[in-house]
């Protein structure tokens, strides 16, 4: 066999095993902690039936119980839109939010509200670090005021 042929070989070999390494081996994570959210804006439309829609624009911090996490410490903006019923109580909605650590990786997730209570968050596309990740949990609202308010989340997260 020429010296050519056997380095294409190898090469053809080394970058098989590259490849399915990076696909087939993912990190799975344990997520929790608090974000805290300061309200940007907040409109609110008054519904014929006496339900209230709120839009509002937020943006937080994520701060993990593992310091160690790739979220801990990532930026937060959101946009959402809840459902307010007749009496100003916290119905229903749902949104997406940008996050970005402090190199400029991002990743972004939406949530939605669950009937029961709490919200149920999804991460659907990352990029640098988290890039191919996937994954959610749940989260629940701690405090609330006017013009800010903390929720606490957990759930899973896959990284590749």
């Amino acid at each position: 066999m020429s010296k050519s042929r056997t380095t294409s070989a190898a090469f053809v070999a080394g970058a098989f095993c590259a490849l399915t390494a990076a696909t087939t081996h993912a990190d799975e994570l344990r997520v929790s902690g608090t974000v805290v959210k300061v309200i940007v804006s907040k409109e609110s439309q008054k519904l014929d039936d006496g339900r209230t829609i709120l839009h509002v624009h937020d943006k937080g911090i994520v701060e993990t119980n593992d310091p160690k996490s790739p979220l801990n410490l990532t930026t937060r903006e959101c946009s959402g839109t809840w459902i307010m019923d007749t009496k100003g109580n916290y119905v229903g909605g749902g949104g997406y939010c940008d996050n970005f650590d402090k190199s400029g990786d991002a990743y972004w997730n939406t949530w939605k509200a669950a009937p029961e209570g709490g919200d149920i968050w999804s991460v659907y596309h990352g990029t640098g670090k988290f890039a191919g990740v996937s994954g959610g949990g749940t989260s629940k609202l701690i405090v609330y005021f006017e013009d800010r308010y903390e929720i606490a989340f957990e759930g899973t997260l896959t990284m590749k």
